[in-house]
């Protein structure tokens, strides 16, 4: 399946379904940290500092991965709607939180693949039950490792290096639980009080929370 857009400069209604796509993207505790400004060729992201954990978070990294994910779900649409894309991160040193710039070049053959990637959008979501101890099948490995190495860097931990992280985790998470205002953040996101259409719904929490070596407050939504 290939088409080719008759236009160079994409219509309103696309970059309104490109924003819609990347709001969907997982953010940590589905606070969806990013604030989208439509123009008309390009996209700009932008740190929504309001929905910053402050006590989580303080250094806004949990933010940054936030929309650097919604950034992934903009350029993933964009390639189903049949345009190519560029991305300009930190473009102005006096916007920090424009984070990015996400440009609009011109039309690309729209491919079977490309339309896939962009219905998994809607379909994904993030599984808080506790990890099967089953293998994971080689060929699955792999393609989970190609994909993160077309993004970014990827560190394969060894088995040592995995007790580690393991045991640093679960220190962090058990001071973090002593944490008045961590507790209160959590509550927070976590509660009807959240934003609507955001945090995580009571439904979406499992009964019982896994247990080690990863704790359960590192996860996204």
């Amino acid at each position: 399946m290939r088409h080719t857009p008759t236009t160079t400069r994409p219509s309103g209604d696309t970059l309104t379904r490109v924003v819609t796509a990347a709001a969907q993207a997982p953010s940590v505790l589905n606070t969806q940290p990013w604030l989208w400004q439509v123009g008309s060729d390009r996209l700009n992201l932008f740190a929504e500092r309001s929905r910053q954990l402050s006590a989580t978070d303080p250094q806004g990294r949990c933010l940054t991965l936030s929309c650097g994910a919604s950034l992934h779900h903009a350029r993933t649409a964009l390639s189903a709607a049949g345009r190519s894309s560029i991305a300009v991160r930190l473009p102005d040193p006096d916007q920090p939180d424009l984070l990015a710039t996400l440009i609009v070049t011109g039309r690309t053959p729209i491919t079977t693949a490309a339309v896939d990637l962009a219905r998994a959008i809607s379909r994904r979501h993030t599984d808080r039950r506790p990890v099967s101890e089953a293998p994971v099948p080689t060929a699955d490995l792999d393609t989970i490792v190609a994909a993160a190495r077309a993004e970014a860097g990827l560190h394969m931990f060894t088995p040592s290096q995995v007790l580690d992280l393991a045991t640093a985790a679960c220190r962090a998470a058990a001071v973090q639980a002593d944490e008045p205002s961590a507790r209160a953040e959590l509550q927070y996101w976590t509660g009807p009080a959240a934003p609507h259409g955001a945090g995580i719904p009571a439904e979406a929490l499992p009964e019982h929370l896994p247990t080690p070596p990863f704790p359960a407050g590192t996860s996204v939504a």
